[in-house]
């Protein structure tokens, strides 16, 4: 069973534009109080494709393969890391599709978008209101909530 903060965030694609071809994920706080998100590994990080987080299938077909990458990165993670989300507010980020890590001559027509995966970290306040020492650990962090997060299927046109 996952919490109810964490299952009070909200996650959804949408399509900016065709040419380029350019998504925007968002993450919408359902809860009633400030929540704070830890964006790497989530919808709103800028790896978000290259991570595998969203899957791309065109209709009438299997799911695209997309190569993933693995990423190291600097810790402790910099304050551009953690995002805070008010509550019914939403915070979007766009990812603009590219070669070579999706291959657009397969995606081609409608095209039916999911962004999902695992959040990080999640805490139930306001950034500043978090210790120094819980943003440096935070993926051990015990106050940092978990869980999954999956959007509705949405379709694109290119």
């Amino acid at each position: 069973m996952s919490d109810p903060v964490v299952s009070a965030l909200k996650v959804s694609v949408g399509q900016v534009s065709s040419s380029p071809p350019k998504l925007k994920v968002g993450v919408t706080n359902t809860h009633s109080s400030a929540v704070t998100v830890f964006t790497w590994d989530s919808p709103l990080d800028p790896l978000a494709v290259q991570l595998g987080l969203l899957s791309f299938t065109p209709e009438g077909k299997d799911p695209i393969f997309l190569p993933t990458i693995q990423v190291r990165r600097l810790m402790p993670p910099g304050d551009d890391a953690y995002v805070t989300i008010e509550p019914g507010k939403t915070v979007e980020r766009e990812v603009l599709l590219k070669r070579p890590m999706v291959p657009l001559d397969e995606l081609q027509g409608k095209i039916t978008v999911v962004c999902k995966g695992k959040w990080g970290a999640v805490w139930a306040s306001k950034k500043e209101d978090i210790s120094a020492e819980s943003l440096r650990n935070t993926g051990a962090d015990e106050a940092a909530l978990k869980g999954n997060f999956e959007s509705e299927p949405v379709d694109i046109e290119l």
